[in-house]
């Protein structure tokens, strides 16, 4: 038997594993024989033994790669299972934590402290009520500023619409009459006109600011209440 026949047998008897595999050992093989040289073929043989031992060894050498790299992945799977079940008992002592703290938080406000914060509110309500009355007063006068000047901006608008559209109308009918006059009565309309037109633009740009600015105010003043109640029975 000469190289050429082993190598030949030895592919045949390879059949079981994948080509990548398979064209691995035999360039491997290949490799053996030439550095081993052509004087020394024979005895390259008569060491590795009969082809099918050869593919033999090389099958059970695969079978034992690929248990190991199975283990491995088990392995890597334990891991990670053990890490996310870490994950998520850490996260539910850190819960369970929060909830103790604030169940504390709650039993410490005990029926003395609430006689104790109601006797100092009404101890400070000479001073509270006044400073209370007045923010209270200075919020009302300046949202009744503001509503003054979008009223202002409102009825300016109406107004010059109004005479400008009425001067137009006199200049109209002034044309036929004394020309000069009713062009001048005409333009002096369409610049009342232009006017309206402007305070009534300004007017709309102030309502769509001031309504949603109040709405929102007083939205945040109902919820300051809760505020405090709503964090501890988080």
């Amino acid at each position: 038997m000469n190289r050429e026949e082993f190598l030949r047998k030895l592919e045949a008897m390879l059949d079981g594993i994948s080509q990548s595999e398979k064209s691995e050992a035999m360039q491997y093989y290949n490799d053996y024989f030439d550095d081993a040289g052509v004087e020394n073929e024979q005895e390259v043989m008569n060491s590795l033994g009969s082809p099918e031992t050869v593919a033999k060894i090389i099958k059970q050498e695969l079978n034992e790669k690929a248990n190991e790299t199975e283990a491995e992945q088990k392995t890597e799977q334990k891991t990670e299972q053990k890490m996310n079940g870490d994950t998520r008992y850490e996260n539910t002592a850190r819960q369970q934590e929060f909830y103790q703290q604030a169940a504390e938080k709650k039993q410490e406000m005990g029926p003395w402290k609430i006689v104790a914060i109601v006797l100092l509110c009404l101890l400070l309500s000479p001073v509270i009520l006044p400073f209370a009355a007045s923010v209270f007063g200075l919020i009302v006068g300046l949202l009744f500023s503001v509503l003054g000047i979008v009223l202002g901006f409102g009825i300016a608008a109406i107004a010059l619409l109004i005479a400008g559209a009425i001067v137009f109308g006199v200049g109209v009918v002034k044309i036929f009459v004394i020309p000069i006059a009713g062009l001048m009565l005409i333009g002096t309309g369409l610049l009342l006109v232009a006017l309206g037109l402007l305070f009534g633009i300004a007017t709309i740009a102030l309502c769509g600011w001031f309504i949603p600015w109040v709405t929102r105010g007083v939205v945040k003043l109902c919820k300051m209440p809760f505020k405090q109640r709503g964090a501890y029975a988080a």
